[in-house]
C-alpha cells in the first residue's frame, strides 16, 4: 500500500509471487546457497509473463553488487536472463554496472536503501556500443530483478537509464515482498 502513493521512475512493475514460504525458501536457496538449477525454473516461470507483457522488449539484469558476485561465483539474475532468452528469444542487454562499495539494500531502511542506490548504477559504455545499434539504446526496457521490496532498486536503475535516453522502464521480478 505503501507504494501506492510514491512516484517511480518506471512505467510499472509486475512480480510473480508474494515473497513468503516456499517462494522465499527457494529464492534464498538458489542466491546464498548456489542452487544454480533453479535458475531454469525461474527463467520458465517468467518468459510467459514477458512474452505477455512485455514482447520483443529487451531484457536488462539488474547486476549485483561485486562484493556478491564474487562470493557467490554467479550472477543470480543474469543466468535466470540467459535462460528466458533461449527460451522466448528475448535480447539480454546487460546495459547496468553496479559500482563497488554499496551496501546489500535487504539490511537497509526504506531511507538507507534510496541513499545507497543514488551512485550505485551505470550505464556500460561498452555494451551500448556493442549489443545496441549504433551508441542508441533501446527505447523501452525492461528490467530484471529477484524480489521487488521499495522500489528502489528498479526506480534508481529506471532513472540512470532515462538520463540515457530510454523512454520506457518495466519491471520484472519472481517475488513482491
Amino acid at each position: 500500500m505503501e507504494c501506492r502513493e510514491v512516484h517511480f521512475s518506471f512505467e510499472r512493475n509486475i512480480s510473480l509471487f508474494p515473497y513468503r514460504a516456499h517462494v522465499k525458501e527457494l529464492i534464498l536457496a538458489y542466491k546464498s546457497r548456489g542452487y544454480e538449477r533453479l535458475s531454469l525454473f525461474f527463467a520458465e516461470l517468467l518468459h510467459p509473463v514477458w512474452e505477455k507483457e512485455f514482447p520483443r522488449i529487451p531484457l536488462v539484469p539488474i547486476p549485483p553488487r561485486p562484493e556478491r558476485m564474487k562470493e557467490r561465483g554467479f550472477d543470480p539474475i543474469g543466468l535466470i536472463a540467459g535462460h528466458i532468452s533461449r527460451l522466448c528469444s528475448v535480447p539480454v542487454i546487460p546495459l547496468l554496472a553496479r559500482a563497488k562499495g554499496t551496501k546489500e539494500q535487504k539490511l537497509l531502511s526504506k531511507e538507507q536503501r534510496e541513499e545507497n542506490l543514488k551512485k550505485a548504477f551505470l550505464v556500460k559504455g561498452e555494451t551500448v556500443k556493442s549489443a545496441c545499434k549504433g551508441d542508441r539504446l533501446p527505447l523501452s526496457i525492461v528490467l530484471l530483478d529477484d524480489v521487488f521490496t521499495t522500489g528502489a532498486t528498479l526506480h534508481r536503475c529506471a532513472e540512470v537509464l532515462k538520463g540515457e535516453g530510454v523512454q520506457e522502464v518495466y519491471g520484472l521480478t519472481l517475488a513482491r515482498d
